[in-house]
């Protein structure tokens, strides 16, 4: 009798490892999917079976809408014949073949195509063989535009400043930023100058792309919706 209260006992002692490396797992995993939902892409995990085995919030979000992809039957699908054929085949071709592809996804509604990158996932050395692929989706008519706070934290802009660059982000010219900021045209110019000192650029198209770039992978509360 004692010996088996001993070795109960010494069994549960080894499970509370396990346990605490568990709680560890899931506590990392649940932040890692926390971070993709923050990011300004669709992103999916597709399996060797073609199957979703993760998506994250937007990439949910762009297939709800079933207007240029759509999530059926746990397979990530175009929803036209075009889009769906070439999705197909940028897939296989990504986890059969290994080879990464770039496609854009033409949208039933006329919206401005879904551009897609579809990546095979490569083990690290010493792993197991890994077939999937990674399908990352970019919406040009949802993204986000960071707050002003933080475009004045990552350039130093004043709130002014700060807003010009956030007109432009969604689309607006000059005269555009002028009324709704209800200054003259030319003191938009002045501010829009100084953006372009203070972040290193010289044109206006190329200010756009670094904020982009920079400061806008990241989902902030402040963002477009689709465009109608």
């Amino acid at each position: 009798m004692l010996g088996a209260h001993l070795l109960a006992q010494r069994e549960q002692r080894a499970r509370v490892p396990r346990r605490t490396e568990d709680l560890r797992f899931l506590a990392v995993a649940a932040a890692a999917t926390a971070a993709l939902d923050h990011l300004n892409h669709g992103i999916a995990l597709i399996d060797k079976g073609c199957e979703v085995s993760f998506a994250n919030k937007l990439a949910h979000s762009i297939c709800e809408e079933t207007d240029g992809l759509a999530l059926r039957g746990n397979q990530l699908m175009g929803t036209t014949p075009s889009g769906s054929s070439q999705l197909k085949a940028a897939l296989k071709s990504a986890i059969v073949e290994g080879e990464a592809s770039a496609i854009r996804v033409e949208r039933p509604s006329g919206r401005r195509p879904l551009s897609m990158q579809i990546a095979p996932l490569r083990a690290g050395r010493g792993q197991a063989p890994v077939e999937a692929a990674l399908v990352l989706i970019h919406d040009s008519d949802r993204y986000a535009v960071p707050p002003k706070r933080r475009l004045r934290e990552a350039y130093g802009l004043t709130a002014a400043e700060a807003g010009v660059a956030q007109l432009l982000l969604r689309g607006a010219g000059m005269p555009e930023i002028a009324t709704d900021l209800r200054i003259s045209v030319e003191t938009a110019r002045t501010h829009l100058r100084r953006v372009l000192g203070k972040t290193g650029v010289h044109r206006q198209s190329d200010l756009i792309l670094l904020l982009l770039r920079e400061v806008g992978g990241v989902l902030y509360e402040e963002r477009l919706q689709p465009s109608g």
